[in-house]
């Protein structure tokens, strides 16, 4: 796959790899990202998909003592992982104390603004 000179994938590289030293400006380097930030995008929306399909195809192929069997396992499964959830979430708003003022005051007061850029916007019309 990577012995071929016209792969994409080694174009890509290369390109990378040869612009990184040239210390680009951030609204060039946001440019030069997102079509890779798409992709990426793309690419995670098609995996709940295809990993339902595909637990759907393989249910079906089985037969009904067995898809029952599985379907009990998956709701203790759910349950099970559900209790543990809640329960951790309980346990860290007791420890954390999220929203108490004395914490507020010993983070102080939060990062510096950040300069809105009309690119930036835009940019995230698409994201």
């Amino acid at each position: 796959m990577f012995d071929r000179p016209d792969n994409p994938t080694l174009q890509i590289l290369h390109c990378g790899f040869g612009l990184r030293p040239l210390a680009l400006p951030p609204d060039t380097v946001m440019l030069i990202s997102y079509p890779g930030e798409l992709f990426m995008r793309i690419l995670k929306l098609m995996i709940l998909p295809l990993i339902i399909a595909s637990l759907i195809a393989g249910s079906a192929s089985l037969n009904a003592r067995m898809n029952g069997k599985i379907a009990l396992r998956t709701m203790v499964y759910f349950l099970a992982t559900s209790l543990f959830n809640s329960v951790l979430g309980i346990i860290l708003v007791l420890i954390i104390h999220p929203g108490d003022p004395g914490t507020r005051e010993a983070l102080g007061h939060g990062t510096e603004d950040r300069e809105v850029n009309i690119l930036d916007g835009f940019l995230d019309l698409g994201r």
